[in-house]
């Protein structure tokens, strides 16, 4: 049994259907987006639809108003239509309510419900199991994505309209209530990072150790240094060629950028990757106890102690020489200023930061007795406050139980007592009927359409049209010529079936196809 045909036992006057029993069209948008432009109309992709909302902020990509005209002869984005997350981070949806013009790229479907709730199939499809059946029948390796064809057997159970809209308001009132407290609970989270900040920033200005501080001075005994008067700063290295087999995959702990990244704990103890005695004249080695620091990437200025006898590679500085008893003073010293080293690099297409950045960095310095107590001071709060945040990330993660329970019920026909002589059976039916006309009438708007002017040309196979091509030619091209148009689904099957004799060619603005010399 396929995963999308997957169904519980519903309530008496509900009825099991498939999402494209209950929509006019279920589409998908542009395979092949315009041109950017630096203005005109927005051309949302995943990142744009968010759990109930569309997010027009966001790193939004726009489109000028003939390529805004084409995209809608496809899709026709109208208020009450349903939008999906197919690709990439699947299942976000939010229903389309304002009349602003927008088009989508692939990554978001699209769903005109046919007499059904659009906020019903909206709810229903964020619930855990839809969202299930969802992940389960997505397929790809480097990013995931749900076919059309996929989606539109993916199951649904309705009930009549009017349980529907009681379930919608039910649903509403409960997540209403719900998002009182977490908003609460996300600003008393928020709350404690800025917290955490400050306690930082009081910690080098000699606030947390000094009752009285000269405004814009240090307290007495305490002075500006470079970390280069404390510590030979430097850079790791990597074996090249990367994964060469005479260099890695040995016994030596090998630490890259992501193992500083990858958690917010003070201390580094395990390891990924290893290399081979051979590597070693090709890296550096550190002992135990080190501070080390991310120096490359988007997530450089990350300091992490690391407590074993370690390789680093190229994108991690290492403090050697440093007095053991300064060694957490300077941690919680680059974890405040963490935000300001990346905006040293700002602008880099590959953010970095070269130890001579790094040795004169100004650093406020006291004695050795005052740093251990800044740094309990600090430990000690930040136990306190890492262990509130805990507990707030342990109540938001209940209401999302909570939110997912209530789905769970609304969809088991359980949330709302609604009784009613009226059966899913004929709302089903009128689906089923208001569907036919729909595309009866598509057909005939599609037979009045003017034919173009030009003599059509012949239509073939994709394979046929690549041989006889003298250059390279766009999908979309190749798309308008196939025997496949209108049916963008077969149309990516015959690319499938073919890829492998098929050149991919990279141009400022589309990707252009071409067989492969030797299939030609």
């Amino acid at each position: 049994m396929k995963e999308q045909q997957l169904t519980y036992v519903l309530p008496k006057g509900w009825i099991w259907t498939t999402l494209d029993k209950i929509c006019y069209k279920i589409t998908d948008g542009s395979h092949n987006p315009p041109p950017k432009q630096d203005n005109g109309i927005p051309m949302l992709s995943a990142r744009n639809i968010e759990n109930y909302t569309i997010n027009f902020d966001k790193d939004l990509r726009y489109i000028n108003e003939e390529d805004y005209i084409r995209e809608k002869q496809r899709t026709n984005i109208e208020q009450g239509d349903v939008l999906l997350t197919i690709v990439g981070t699947i299942g976000r949806v939010s229903v389309v309510e304002q009349t602003q013009k927008f088009a989508i790229q692939r990554s978001v479907a699209l769903l005109k419900p046919i007499f059904i709730s659009s906020r019903y199939l909206m709810y229903y499809l964020s619930s855990p199991f839809s969202n299930k059946m969802l992940i389960n029948n997505s397929k790809g390796s480097a990013q995931k994505g749900i076919y059309l064809s996929t989606l539109k057997s993916i199951s649904i159970p309705i009930t009549n309209l009017h349980e529907q809209h009681a379930i919608v308001s039910q649903i509403e009132t409960l997540f209403s209530k719900i998002g009182e407290s977490e908003k609460i609970l996300k600003k008393a989270s928020y709350s404690l990072k800025i917290y955490k900040q400050a306690l930082l920033k009081d910690a080098f200005t000699g606030k947390l150790t000094n009752k009285i501080i000269k405004e814009g001075k240090l307290p007495n005994g305490w002075k500006i240094i470079k970390i280069s008067n404390i510590s030979n700063v430097v850079r790791g290295g990597s074996p090249r060629p990367a994964g060469d087999s005479r260099y890695y995959e040995g016994n030596i702990p090998f630490l890259k950028v992501k193992d500083l990244t990858k958690d917010e704990k003070v201390h580094l103890t395990t390891f990924e990757y290893t290399i081979k005695e051979a590597g070693l004249v090709k890296t550096r080695r550190i002992k135990p106890r080190t501070l080390l620091i991310s120096n490359s990437g988007a997530t450089l200025g990350i300091p992490k102690i690391c407590l074993i006898d370690s390789t680093i590679n190229d994108g991690i500085a290492a403090f050697l020489d440093l007095d053991d008893r300064s060694i957490y003073y300077l941690y919680y010293f680059f974890l405040l200023n963490t935000q300001k080293l990346r905006d040293i690099s700002m602008g880099a297409t590959q953010p970095n930061l070269n130890t001579t950045i790094i040795k004169n960095i100004e650093l406020p310095y006291c004695s050795f007795d005052e740093q251990k107590q800044v740094v309990e001071i600090i430990e000690s709060r930040f136990t306190l406050a890492d262990n509130l945040g805990k507990t707030i990330d342990n109540v938001l993660n209940e209401i999302i139980a909570l939110k997912h329970s209530i789905l769970k019920n609304a969809f088991e026909g359980r949330l709302v007592n609604y009784t009613s002589n009226e059966s899913a059976e004929k709302l089903l039916d009128d689906l089923k009927e208001e569907k036919r006309l729909y595309l009866e009438n598509q057909k005939k708007i599609n037979l009045s359409k003017p034919k173009p002017k030009k003599k059509m040309e012949e239509k073939q196979s994709i394979i046929d049209i690549l041989k006889k091509s003298n250059s390279p030619i766009s999908a979309q091209e190749l798309w308008e010529k196939s025997t496949s148009e209108g049916d963008i689904e077969r149309f990516y099957s015959e690319i499938k079936e073919i890829y492998h004799q098929i050149d991919e060619l990279k141009s400022k603005t589309e990707s252009l196809l071409t067989l492969k010399d030797e299939d030609k």
